[in-house]
């Protein structure tokens, strides 16, 4: 991984989403999660035209896609 995509995945945001409820499947509810945001997809969450879906980082690295309708709300984790 190229040094300056590694300092910027560096920083961890909370994800709040819809997900599906895993014992029904006709039901949403909502989820959190521990992200990176690459920076194709910060800016691609910063402009008017919103793409199909979004692309996160979570773990230790495996991507995290989800359909952009899905995303509810994006906050950093600050440190105190």
């Amino acid at each position: 991984m190229r040094p300056a995509v590694k300092r910027e995945l560096q920083k961890r945001y909370e994800l709040c989403y819809w997900g599906l409820n895993q014992r029904d499947a006709s039901q949403l509810y909502l989820k959190t999660a521990e992200v990176s945001v690459p920076s194709k997809t910060m800016s691609n969450m910063t402009v008017d035209y919103k793409p199909p879906y979004y692309r996160f980082i979570v773990g230790d690295g495996e991507d995290f896609i989800i359909s952009a309708d899905c995303v509810v709300s994006i906050r950093e984790i600050t440190v105190d």
